[in-house]
Formats: C-alpha cells, structure tokens, sequence
C-alpha cells in the first residue's frame, strides 16, 4: 500500500504499489502526490517492470463538497491532470542549509555556489547568508568559502545556523542528551 512517505518522495522502490483510496486524510491526492507515490513502482535496477493498482470504489467520495467520486477522481489523476507550480521560498533557516550543502557539494568554490542557489527550484536570501558569517561558520578567502567544522556538522545533518545554534547552546548548558532532546522538541512544537 502506499502511504504519505512516498508521496514525499522516500527512496523505497517496490515492484508494485496498490492505492487502496484516493485520498489522504479528507483531501484527493493532488496529481504531484499520485506521481511520486506511482513512481515507486518498477524502478530501475530493482525491478524489470513495475506494476499500479488502483482500487477506487466505485461512487465514493470522500468530500460531500467535492462532488467528484474515487474514479472521476481516478481518471483524472490517470490523465496526468494539471501539474500545480512548485516554487519554494526559503526562510534564512533553510538558506542556510542549502547554502553549507552546496558548499561542501562545490567543494567551496564560491562562483560555483552561487551557480548552484541560482539553479534550484525556489528562492533562496541571499547567496552568502550573512548569520552563517556571523556565526564563524564559514569564512571568504579568495574565492573560496571555507566551512568550520560545525557548518560541516549542519550539512551532513540538514540543520540550519540558528538550530545549530539552538543545539550548541544546549549542548553548553546541559549534560543530559535525553534533556537536550526534550528541550529541543518541546521548542519546536511551540515554533509557529
């Protein structure tokens, strides 16, 4: 069966992926999440042939708003339907992550960095995010940006400046790792 997971994208190839609904939780799959879920079936160097299976039940509907039922539903989503744009727009957090990833992936090479922010999809702040200078994370010399080893810490992990900041600081105050997670966890559920 497939699940949310792989509408995200998880790399989990099968030989087939079954779709027991249509919907996740009370909202139709939208035409992005059919083909990422769909895509897992049959892939390459796994599987000579993938195989789909929708079981739509026929006149269901999981919307009383809708009006469509699971096979108008279906066949829509079977005809490919109409892509929705997908732009991201990156917060300093994020930039931050991206920015330390494609400087180990550009091995600091600084005109090679910016080439690779303005290839993706999105907008990101600026190429040089100023907090990751202002923490001592990474340092311009010419034409390089060399990273510390804690902005190395960020890359390899996908944490943003002020997380690391957040961990490093809690590392600091406290000797408890089970306490340090706790914290962490009760701070971003009160994150709006």
């Amino acid at each position: 069966m497939t699940t949310a997971a792989l509408a995200a994208g998880v790399d989990f190839p099968a030989s087939q992926v079954i779709f027991d609904a249509l919907a996740m939780g009370i909202q139709w799959l939208t035409v992005q999440e059919f083909h990422q879920m769909m895509g897992r079936a049959g892939r390459p160097d796994f599987h000579d042939l993938g195989r789909v299976v929708i079981l739509a039940e026929p006149g269901g509907s999981y919307s009383r708003t809708s009006g469509k039922t699971e096979e108008e539903v279906a066949v829509g989503l079977l005809r490919g339907g109409e892509m929705e744009e997908v732009a991201p727009e990156y917060d300093m957090e994020q930039s931050t992550e991206e920015f330390v990833a494609n400087a180990v992936v550009s091995n600091g090479d600084e005109q090679q960095i910016i080439k690779m922010n303005r290839a993706m999809v999105g907008t990101l702040e600026p190429a040089l995010p100023p907090t990751l200078l202002d923490y001592g994370l990474v340092r311009r010399r010419g034409g390089r940006i060399e990273l510390a080893d804690m902005a190395r810490v960020m890359a390899e992990h996908f944490i943003g400046a002020e997380r690391l900041m957040e961990i490093k600081d809690l590392v600091r105050r406290m000797d408890d790792a089970a306490e340090i997670v706790a914290e962490l966890e009760c701070a971003e559920e009160t994150t709006p």
